[in-house]
């Protein structure tokens, strides 16, 4: 574990602020009493992706103001369904991962009452168990099974690979955002 930061979340942050209005990472480090390497290892990689992703937002809206209303329309629908899947996948895959942990817990306090010297004697016991593992892999692979079909899904065959880089794009924005970051 690495040493504490003599700047707090607020002070970083704002270091991060003036980062993206160009101030000099220089000049930074003589304000806030770090070195430059403590500024570049905490925030000038994060700068230059909110940079980065900032550009590409600005160049999707460009692209998409240059299109007439009905494809703009058309745009919008499309981006929106694309947004629901990802949202419904995340969900379910959420909700399976909390059923497997439940049946995996279910599954541990049904061993302990096996009796270890003689197993067979606790046939019932090894029957509910096999069974609340299978539940609980059965209920992990919803989420992995729906990501796999949403990858072959019809709204991202539509269009050619240009769009699926977006499509990409447009994630990783929104999980960028959910991160807390």
């Amino acid at each position: 574990m690495g040493r504490k930061s003599k700047l707090n979340e607020k002070q970083w942050a704002e270091v991060q602020r003036r980062l993206l209005d160009g101030e000099a990472i220089r000049a930074l480090a003589r304000e806030f009493d770090v070195s430059e390497g403590s500024i570049r290892a905490q925030k000038s990689k994060r700068v230059e992706t909110i940079k980065a992703v900032a550009k590409q937002v600005v160049e999707t809206e460009c692209a998409i103001k240059s299109l007439d209303f009905d494809a703009q329309c058309a745009v919008n629908d499309y981006a929106s369904r694309l947004r629901s899947i990802s949202s419904n996948i995340l969900s379910a895959a959420h909700s399976g991962s909390v059923v497997s942990a439940k049946m995996a817990k279910i599954a541990e306090m049904q061993a302990g009452k096996i009796n270890e010297d003689d197993p067979m004697e606790s046939q019932e016991q090894l029957q509910a168990i096999s069974a609340l593992n299978k539940l609980g892999i059965d209920a992990a692979s919803i989420g992995l099974n729906l990501m796999k079909l949403s990858a072959e899904s019809p709204l991202l065959k539509d269009g050619d690979k240009k769009d699926r880089k977006s499509y990409s794009i447009t994630l990783a924005v929104k999980d960028a955002s959910e991160d807390g970051a």
